[in-house]
Protein backbone atom coordinates (compact mmCIF):
# COMPACT_ATOMS: atom_id res chain seq x y z
CA UNK A 1 0.00 0.00 0.00
CA UNK A 2 1.53 3.36 -0.98
CA UNK A 3 2.45 5.82 1.76
CA UNK A 4 0.57 8.92 0.54
CA UNK A 5 0.22 12.20 2.44
CA UNK A 6 -2.52 14.59 1.30
CA UNK A 7 -2.14 18.37 1.61
CA UNK A 8 -5.20 20.11 0.15
CA UNK A 9 -5.38 19.12 -3.52
CA UNK A 10 -1.84 17.66 -3.45
CA UNK A 11 -0.77 14.08 -2.92
CA UNK A 12 2.79 13.35 -1.75
CA UNK A 13 4.12 9.80 -2.04
CA UNK A 14 7.23 8.41 -0.37
CA UNK A 15 8.19 5.70 -2.88
CA UNK A 16 9.21 2.45 -1.22
CA UNK A 17 7.62 0.08 -3.75
CA UNK A 18 9.55 -1.89 -6.37
CA UNK A 19 9.25 -1.11 -10.05
CA UNK A 20 7.46 -4.41 -10.57
CA UNK A 21 4.76 -3.67 -8.00
CA UNK A 22 4.25 -0.16 -9.40
CA UNK A 23 3.97 -1.59 -12.93
CA UNK A 24 1.39 -4.13 -11.74
CA UNK A 25 -0.67 -1.43 -10.00
CA UNK A 26 -0.59 1.06 -12.88
CA UNK A 27 -0.87 -1.37 -15.76
CA UNK A 28 0.99 0.92 -18.17
CA UNK A 29 4.61 0.56 -19.27
CA UNK A 30 7.35 3.11 -18.64
CA UNK A 31 8.53 4.94 -21.79
CA UNK A 32 11.61 3.27 -23.31
CA UNK A 33 13.73 6.42 -23.06
CA UNK A 34 13.52 6.38 -19.24
CA UNK A 35 16.25 3.94 -18.30
CA UNK A 36 17.47 4.91 -14.82
CA UNK A 37 15.80 2.66 -12.19
CA UNK A 38 14.91 5.52 -9.81
CA UNK A 39 13.51 7.64 -12.67
CA UNK A 40 11.37 4.72 -13.80
CA UNK A 41 9.92 4.36 -10.29
CA UNK A 42 9.29 8.13 -10.11
CA UNK A 43 7.44 8.04 -13.44
CA UNK A 44 5.29 5.08 -12.37
CA UNK A 45 4.55 6.49 -8.91
CA UNK A 46 3.54 9.91 -10.26
CA UNK A 47 1.10 8.32 -12.74
CA UNK A 48 -0.28 5.93 -10.15
CA UNK A 49 -0.69 8.80 -7.68
CA UNK A 50 -2.55 10.75 -10.37
CA UNK A 51 -4.83 7.76 -10.88
CA UNK A 52 -5.51 7.46 -7.14
CA UNK A 53 -6.26 11.18 -6.71
CA UNK A 54 -8.59 11.19 -9.72
CA UNK A 55 -10.48 8.13 -8.48
CA UNK A 56 -10.95 9.85 -5.10
CA UNK A 57 -12.68 12.66 -7.01
CA UNK A 58 -14.83 10.34 -9.11
CA UNK A 59 -12.79 10.53 -12.32
CA UNK A 60 -11.11 7.83 -14.38
CA UNK A 61 -7.43 7.93 -15.30
CA UNK A 62 -6.87 7.40 -19.02
CA UNK A 63 -3.31 8.66 -19.16
CA UNK A 64 -1.34 11.87 -19.56
CA UNK A 65 -0.19 13.68 -22.69
CA UNK A 66 1.89 16.85 -22.98
CA UNK A 67 1.09 19.95 -25.01
CA UNK A 68 3.56 21.89 -27.17
CA UNK A 69 4.97 23.56 -24.02
CA UNK A 70 5.38 20.20 -22.26
CA UNK A 71 2.51 20.95 -19.87
CA UNK A 72 0.80 17.71 -18.78
CA UNK A 73 -2.84 17.21 -19.71
CA UNK A 74 -5.19 14.48 -18.52
CA UNK A 75 -6.69 12.46 -21.35
CA UNK A 76 -10.49 12.70 -21.37
CA UNK A 77 -10.71 14.72 -18.14
CA UNK A 78 -11.32 18.41 -17.57
CA UNK A 79 -9.22 18.56 -14.37
CA UNK A 80 -5.79 20.22 -14.43
CA UNK A 81 -2.73 18.28 -13.27
CA UNK A 82 0.84 19.08 -12.29
CA UNK A 83 3.47 16.46 -11.43
CA UNK A 84 6.88 16.53 -9.79
CA UNK A 85 9.34 14.01 -8.40
CA UNK A 86 12.72 13.77 -6.74
CA UNK A 87 13.45 10.24 -5.63
CA UNK A 88 12.22 8.84 -3.29
CA UNK A 89 9.30 11.28 -3.54
CA UNK A 90 6.60 11.97 -6.10
CA UNK A 91 3.88 14.60 -5.80
CA UNK A 92 0.80 15.43 -7.86
CA UNK A 93 -1.63 18.34 -7.76
CA UNK A 94 -5.11 18.07 -9.29
CA UNK A 95 -7.71 20.85 -9.42
CA UNK A 96 -10.41 22.33 -11.64
CA UNK A 97 -8.20 25.35 -12.46
CA UNK A 98 -4.53 25.73 -13.44
CA UNK A 99 -2.09 24.17 -11.01
CA UNK A 100 1.66 24.15 -10.41
CA UNK A 101 3.76 22.09 -8.03
CA UNK A 102 7.43 21.40 -7.46
CA UNK A 103 9.44 19.15 -5.18
CA UNK A 104 13.19 19.27 -4.65
CA UNK A 105 15.86 18.11 -2.25
CA UNK A 106 17.96 20.87 -0.68
CA UNK A 107 21.25 20.30 -2.54
CA UNK A 108 24.49 22.26 -2.69
CA UNK A 109 24.00 22.90 -6.41
CA UNK A 110 21.25 25.39 -5.48
CA UNK A 111 23.90 27.67 -3.94
CA UNK A 112 25.79 27.70 -7.24
CA UNK A 113 22.65 28.25 -9.32
CA UNK A 114 21.06 30.87 -7.01
CA UNK A 115 22.41 33.96 -8.85
CA UNK A 116 20.77 32.69 -12.05
CA UNK A 117 17.27 32.09 -10.66
CA UNK A 118 17.00 34.74 -7.93
CA UNK A 119 16.76 38.52 -8.14
CA UNK A 120 19.30 40.50 -6.10
CA UNK A 121 16.71 41.10 -3.37
CA UNK A 122 15.75 37.41 -3.22
CA UNK A 123 19.43 36.40 -3.16
CA UNK A 124 20.08 38.69 -0.18
CA UNK A 125 16.98 37.45 1.62
CA UNK A 126 17.95 33.79 1.16
CA UNK A 127 21.34 34.59 2.70
CA UNK A 128 22.85 31.36 1.31
CA UNK A 129 20.50 29.28 3.50
CA UNK A 130 19.94 26.01 1.66
CA UNK A 131 16.34 25.58 2.84
CA UNK A 132 15.43 29.15 1.81
CA UNK A 133 17.09 28.66 -1.58
CA UNK A 134 15.16 25.45 -2.09
CA UNK A 135 11.84 27.10 -1.16
CA UNK A 136 12.57 29.89 -3.65
CA UNK A 137 13.44 27.37 -6.38
CA UNK A 138 10.34 25.23 -5.78
CA UNK A 139 8.06 28.28 -5.65
CA UNK A 140 9.42 29.63 -8.93
CA UNK A 141 9.24 26.22 -10.60
CA UNK A 142 5.62 25.81 -9.42
CA UNK A 143 4.77 29.24 -10.88
CA UNK A 144 6.51 28.30 -14.14
CA UNK A 145 4.43 25.12 -14.38
CA UNK A 146 1.24 27.05 -13.56
CA UNK A 147 2.10 29.57 -16.31
CA UNK A 148 2.42 26.67 -18.73
CA UNK A 149 4.42 28.38 -21.46
CA UNK A 150 8.13 28.34 -22.19
CA UNK A 151 10.40 31.34 -21.75
CA UNK A 152 9.36 32.75 -18.38
CA UNK A 153 12.60 34.02 -16.79
CA UNK A 154 12.97 32.93 -13.16
CA UNK A 155 15.09 35.85 -11.89
CA UNK A 156 13.48 38.69 -13.83
CA UNK A 157 9.85 37.68 -14.36
CA UNK A 158 8.89 35.63 -11.27
CA UNK A 159 9.22 37.69 -8.08
CA UNK A 160 8.77 35.89 -4.76
CA UNK A 161 7.94 38.14 -1.82
CA UNK A 162 9.98 37.78 1.38
CA UNK A 163 8.79 34.93 3.58
CA UNK A 164 9.69 33.36 6.91
CA UNK A 165 11.66 30.14 6.52
CA UNK A 166 9.50 27.74 8.51
CA UNK A 167 8.58 24.06 8.32
CA UNK A 168 5.51 25.12 6.37
CA UNK A 169 3.91 28.36 5.34
CA UNK A 170 2.39 30.64 2.75
CA UNK A 171 4.21 32.85 0.30
CA UNK A 172 3.32 35.07 -2.64
CA UNK A 173 4.82 35.31 -6.10
CA UNK A 174 4.21 37.86 -8.83
CA UNK A 175 4.25 36.87 -12.49
CA UNK A 176 5.42 40.19 -13.93
CA UNK A 177 4.43 39.70 -17.60
CA UNK A 178 0.87 38.91 -16.53
CA UNK A 179 0.76 41.43 -13.68
CA UNK A 180 -0.64 38.64 -11.53
CA UNK A 181 0.09 37.64 -7.94
CA UNK A 182 -0.19 34.01 -6.88
CA UNK A 183 -0.47 32.49 -3.43
CA UNK A 184 1.57 29.36 -2.73
CA UNK A 185 1.92 26.90 0.11
CA UNK A 186 5.23 25.30 0.99
CA UNK A 187 6.42 22.53 3.28
CA UNK A 188 10.09 22.06 4.16
CA UNK A 189 11.29 18.80 5.63
CA UNK A 190 14.90 17.80 6.25
CA UNK A 191 15.26 15.99 2.95
CA UNK A 192 12.57 17.56 0.78
CA UNK A 193 10.87 20.88 -0.02
CA UNK A 194 7.45 21.06 -1.66
CA UNK A 195 5.72 24.16 -3.02
CA UNK A 196 2.44 24.49 -4.88
CA UNK A 197 -0.07 27.05 -6.10
CA UNK A 198 -2.77 27.45 -3.48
Amino acid sequence: MPHIKTIGNVGLWHIAESEESLLDALGSPVPHDITHPAKRREWLASRLLTKILLQQRGFSFRGIVHNENNKPLLIGCRMAVSLTHSFPYAAVQIAASDVGIDLEKPKEKLRLAAPRFLSKEEFLHADNDLTALCIYWCAKEAVYKWHGRRGLHFANEIAVEKFDVLKSGTLYAAVKPLQKKLRLQYAAEDDCVLAFID
